[in-house]
């Protein structure tokens, strides 16, 4: 299963120029990095191949790289943008600037960028000019960018170059000119500290503002801009790097500390089903065996929840009953699942799904369990999830789906209308619709199998409740590849074994006992 890959909002490509301005001393002293090489003009750091190679190792397929331009001259130009871009178009993406002094001759370059080199941004630094983002040379260029259709982003917050901060506060001159200008996109770089819930505000208040993480390491994330994250930020805050101020890998590796269904299994169980019909005897002899118990409680509101118990109920009434499939595949809905049924069925498994879309936190407590008594994790970058992999080895989980940072971008592709049905998950949507787990039989649940199917099917609205909220048809074509991957695994009972081992052995952190412990040793330490 391929890595997921994201679009880094905000990097430079380097020039010498850019690297020894004597503004960023303090942010390349911050970084341990010693300026002399970088006086040398073939330094590898401002070759494509070394920011391709950050790229990749933090698992970034697409940057949007800066022009900068400041008082004393261009550092990097919109031609040594359009440089890179033009030689690697697939990795590269231009955001122009200019000499806001001259605003004709600078609107005149932004449009030519735009225009003919496709360049997809326009990025102006207030403090870099110690003008604030209300004044008057700026909007020439903000009046450009609506016309062009193209989003404005800037600096917000501090700043660590050897210039003024005060520039960057959001209330009131950010706000002023989203005021002015109702129909410009704006992304706000760098967060916003330490004016974070100025611009959490403002991004409530304006659906035209976007936030970037630029410059700031997870581990450094305010916890107000997580929270924002986990919640009804969750399309409003946009990946960025900085680079090669930070490193994409360094990024990427604290991405999980972030801790950004049901349906789903049922969903498989229906292609696993319709996989071994298609076979022949002898072919359905190679399959792995599987039995499916899927428990959960609906209260009397959740009307879909009672809708995919029905349907899960009728599908399992059609395979568990089916000569060709029933000695490979059954299925059955636990009713009441509780710490009573739990204490049968959890040492009893040999595989647990913890499936919530990333950014949800939906996984909690229950995998840790399953993982204590050997059961190994199919499991989306979710929740507990994610501590359970670091403390367990990745080899014991099997990982499918987004991650989070991607959801808001997975939902925006598919407003414009990019959001395909895997050709295996259309087949399981046609056998609902056909009438293969209820019918003319019971024409009420028919209509109600067929309203699920219709939301999920609403593609352009996926990621809201209108559509497919949970992404479950973007992160199911990895779910096959990762139920695959177990079937595969299982077959080497002595490689099972093993995982099995290293995951529960592995899960003292998550033990009872050292919370206790840690509890008593604080309270003991309250007390003398």
């Amino acid at each position: 299963m391929s890595t997921p890959k994201a679009v880094d909002a905000w990097m430079q490509h380097p020039t010498k120029r850019f690297m020894t301005d004597p503004i960023f001393a303090s942010l390349l002293r911050w970084n341990r990095v010693d300026v002399t090489p970088l006086q040398n003009a073939e330094h590898p750091l401002y070759t494509p191949e070394m920011s391709m190679a950050s790229m990749e190792a933090g698992s970034v397929e697409l940057g949007l790289v800066c022009a900068w331009y400041s008082p004393d001259g261009p550092m990097i130009s919109n031609e040594d943008v359009r440089q890179i871009c033009e030689e690697k178009p697939d990795r590269f993406v231009g955001v122009a600037s200019g000499d806001i002094r001259d605003p004709v001759r600078c609107v005149s370059g932004i449009k030519h960028y735009v225009k003919n080199h496709n360049f997809k941004a326009v990025r102006v630094l207030p403090w870099l000019w110690e003008r604030y983002a209300d004044d008057r040379l700026f909007y020439p260029i903000y009046a450009a960018c609506v016309e062009l259709g193209v989003p404005l982003c800037l600096q917000v917050g501090h700043t660590g170059p050897l210039r003024p901060s005060d520039m960057g506060r959001p209330i009131p001159h950010l706000e002023r000119v989203l005021l002015d200008f109702p129909d410009l996109v704006v992304v706000g770089g760098h967060i916003g500290a330490p004016w974070l819930d100025e611009m959490i505000f403002l991004a409530g208040k304006f659906p035209n503002l976007y936030i970037d993480t630029s410059a700031y390491l997870p581990s450094r994330y305010p916890p107000a801009l997580v929270e924002y994250m986990r919640g009804r930020g969750a399309k409003r805050v946009m990946y960025g790097s900085n680079y090669p101020m930070l490193q994409h890998q360094a990024i990427y590796k604290q991405l999980g500390t972030l801790k950004l269904d049901e349906e789903q299994t049922e969903l498989f169980v229906i292609h696993r089903y319709l996989e071994l019909k298609k076979k022949s005897p002898s072919e359905r002899a190679s399959f792995q065996k599987r039995v499916v118990l899927i428990g959960g409680k609906a209260a009397s509101a959740y009307v879909n929840a009672k809708i995919i118990i029905k349907l899960i109920n009728n599908v399992a009434k059609v395979i568990n009953n089916d000569p060709d499939t029933k000695q490979y595949l059954k299925c059955a809905f636990v009713p009441n699942y509780c710490v009573s049924a739990a204490q049968v069925m959890i040492p009893a498994s040999d595989i647990s799904e913890h499936i919530s879309t990333a950014g949800t936190e939906a996984s909690g407590t229950s995998n840790m369990k399953f993982v204590m008594n050997g059961g190994l994790i199919v499991g989306t970058m979710d929740g507990a999830n994610i501590e359970i992999r670091e403390e367990c080895g990745h080899d014991t989980m099997f990982i499918f789906g987004c991650e989070e940072h991607q959801v808001a971008g997975i939902s925006a592709r598919a407003q414009e209308g990019h959001y395909p049905i895997d050709n295996r998950l259309q087949a399981v949507f046609d056998a609902i619709r056909n009438g293969k787990f209820a019918g003319q039989a019971e024409p009420e649940a028919q209509s109600e199998f067929e309203s699920i199917i219709s939301r999920l099917c609403n593609t352009r609205a996926a990621g809201t409740w209108d559509g497919d909220r949970y992404l479950v048809i973007h992160d199911f074509p990895s779910f096959i590849d990762a139920q695959a991957k177990v079937d595969e695994t299982y077959k080497n009972r002595s490689l099972w074994c093993k995982l099995s081992i290293q995951a529960a052995s592995s899960m003292a952190q998550f033990s009872t006992d050292r919370t206790i412990s840690e509890y008593a040793k604080a309270c003991e330490s309250r007390t003398t």
